[in-house]
């Protein structure tokens, strides 16, 4: 059962579970860039382990998982992010529009564009399926619940846009937009995951 997942205070430890932030990959991995170059937006830096007591799912406990995602402040770019089914927006996320990597800890890196970092806590037990807040652990409430080639993932998590700070409510397009994360169990190499948005 899914609990409520909150996103409250800023955070000042990088290895809280966040949203925003700088990324703990220095020394790990390079930044993630989308197919022209430009750098993805850290959307959060969760520990493993606290995703793993929320859903049971079986993750490396020493490692990190970093949600990546394009992102601009003056281009319409939704449709980069967004997957509801259709091959050539799956295509698109493996050209890199999003990122998903779970991955050892380094050192802090950042961005000139940067979400502030914001605590992520557990809330209450979510018993409606259809209630399609931030919340972690399954089932997930997907916007359109088509045919989805999710790799050999599991759900993790969702994230409301609207949830972030004010200035940062479009982070996935549009304020009303959820955004997905499905990890990889067990995954031996960086790429851990998939992460996607859905509108209505």
């Amino acid at each position: 059962m899914s609990k409520r997942l909150i996103i409250s205070t800023p955070s000042s430890n990088p290895l809280e579970p966040r949203i925003g932030g700088a990324a703990l990959i220095g020394g790990i991995a390079d930044w993630p860039e989308s197919e022209n170059g430009s750098p993805l937006v850290l959307v959060a830096s969760i520990p493993n382990i606290f995703i793993s007591n929320a859903t049971g799912l079986k993750l490396a406990p020493e490692l990190y998982t970093s949600v990546f995602s394009y992102y601009s402040e003056v281009d319409y770019f939704l449709d980069e992010i967004t997957y509801h089914g259709a091959q050539d927006e799956l295509e698109c996320l493996r050209r890199g529009s999003t990122r998903v990597l779970q991955h050892p800890l380094g050192s802090t890196i950042t961005q000139s564009f940067c979400i502030p970092p914001y605590l992520l806590e557990l809330g209450q037990f979510v018993p409606e399926s259809n209630d399609c807040g931030s919340r972690i652990g399954a089932p997930p409430c997907l916007l359109q619940n088509e045919v989805l080639d999710l790799q050999n993932t599991s759900f993790a998590l969702q994230l409301r846009s609207s949830d972030f700070p004010q200035k940062y409510s479009d982070i996935f397009g549009i304020s009303d937009a959820l955004g997905y994360l499905y990890l990889r169990e067990g995954s031996e190499s960086l790429d851990g995951g998939l992460f996607f948005v859905q509108t209505t």
